[in-house]
C-alpha cells in the first residue's frame, strides 16, 4: 500500500509481455467516508519496453475497432469484421481486446460500485488505454451503467484511430 493505493491485480508489468498483450498494472484508493468501496481504480498500461511490445506496435495496418461482439480471442484467425464502420491500428486494437478480456469483469463490477475508473498509459500505453475505454463505455452502456465514471489520461498518445472513431470518442 503506497499513499492509499492498494494493488488489485497485475500482469507483465515487470517481468515482460506478449505480443498485443502490453504490460498493466491496476490499483485502488478507498474513499475516506466508506471504506467499503474504493473511491478511485486506476487501469496503467505501460508503454513501449520490450521486443513483443515493439511487434504490437509495427501493427499498424487498419483493422475493424471496436471488434464485432462474437469475437473469440481463442482464434487466432478470427476474422475482424466491420460492425461500426471505424477501424483502428490493427496491433493496438488486438492488445485492447486482450486487455479488455483480462479486466472487463472487475472493471465492471468496481463501477457498479461506485467506483471511478481511471484509465493512463503512455505511448503504446495510451493508444491501449484510449481503445479500451472506448470498449470499456460501450460495455457499461449495454449494462445500464451509463452514469459510471470512466476517464482516460494518456501521455504521448500515437494517432491510432481513424477520424470517424476519433470523433465518436
Amino acid at each position: 500500500r503506497q499513499q492509499g493505493y492498494a494493488l488489485l491485480f497485475e500482469n507483465g508489468w515487470g517481468d515482460g509481455s506478449a505480443v498485443a498483450q502490453p504490460g498493466f498494472i491496476c490499483v485502488a484508493k478507498r474513499d475516506p467516508n466508506n471504506e467499503s468501496a474504493p473511491k478511485a481504480a486506476i487501469l496503467a498500461v505501460r508503454g513501449t519496453a520490450s521486443v513483443h511490445d515493439v511487434a504490437t506496435d509495427v501493427r499498424a495496418f487498419p483493422a475493424p475497432f471496436p471488434p464485432p461482439p462474437q469475437h473469440d480471442p481463442a482464434d487466432p484467425e478470427c476474422a475482424w469484421t466491420a460492425v461500426s464502420g471505424t477501424f483502428a491500428f490493427a496491433g493496438m486494437a488486438r492488445a485492447a481486446q486482450w486487455l479488455y478480456d483480462e479486466t472487463a469483469p472487475a472493471l465492471f463490477a468496481l463501477a457498479a460500485a461506485g467506483t471511478d475508473i481511471i484509465l493512463t498509459g503512455h505511448s503504446l500505453g495510451a493508444g491501449v488505454a484510449s481503445l479500451l475505454t472506448v470498449m470499456l463505455r460501450n460495455g457499461l452502456d449495454e449494462r445500464g451503467l451509463q452514469n459510471a465514471r470512466v476517464k482516460c489520461y494518456g501521455f504521448a498518445t500515437p494517432a491510432c484511430v481513424d477520424r470517424a472513431l476519433a470523433e465518436q470518442a
